[in-house]
């Protein structure tokens, strides 16, 4: 699910291990939310949409990470 990137980030912050279980948390169900949208675009115009801006950004975002 994460990059090894990512998790090299959260191993740099040394972050607890509390927080790191709010955070695997968290992940979880933002993994089941877009699972669930994924289902969902093929009839619903308007989450296809949404996904379509979220993949554009989240694009955006590693191409600039990767220039940086």
């Amino acid at each position: 699910m994460a990059s090894r990137r990512v998790l090299d980030f959260f191993k740099a912050q040394r972050l607890n291990g509390r927080l790191m279980k709010k955070l695997k948390i968290v992940m979880l169900i933002v993994n089941e939310v877009l699972n669930d949208a994924e289902e969902k675009q093929i009839t619903k115009a308007y989450v296809k949409e949404g996904l379509d801006e979220l993949r554009d950004t989240a694009n955006y975002e590693a191409a600039r990470d990767s220039l940086d």
